[in-house]
């Protein structure tokens, strides 16, 4: 079982998976400071391969899945977003892409 120094330091891994996993482990322990690991994360957009269902693939970058790990309705964490910031956050994002179109 990793520590949560372990999984701090796994967030600097050069593989994009451990990196992920290292910050669902992080989101599992809550871990006080999951927003600043969150933050750190915000331009890594290296891609993980994705599976929804036998057919559907696709590749979803890590900070787009980081930050659904913190989306409350879905994950409890206890130093995550409440959702309230959750949704102001997730507005800012969709804006930001559909104001770069």
């Amino acid at each position: 079982v990793a520590s949560i120094e372990d999984l701090v330091y796994l967030t600097e891994n050069e593989n994009v998976n451990v990196r992920y996993y290292s910050f669902i482990g992080l989101r599992e322990k809550n871990y006080p400071k999951i927003k600043e690991i969150f933050y750190k994360f915000q331009n890594d957009y290296e891609g993980i391969f994705t599976n929804n269902g036998a057919c559907l693939k696709g590749i979803t970058s890590l900070n787009d899945l980081i930050f659904y790990e913190l989306n409350p309705e879905y994950h409890k964490c206890k130093y995550g977003f409440t959702q309230k910031e959750f949704d102001k956050i997730s507005k800012e994002r969709y804006d930001k892409i559909v104001g770069d179109k």
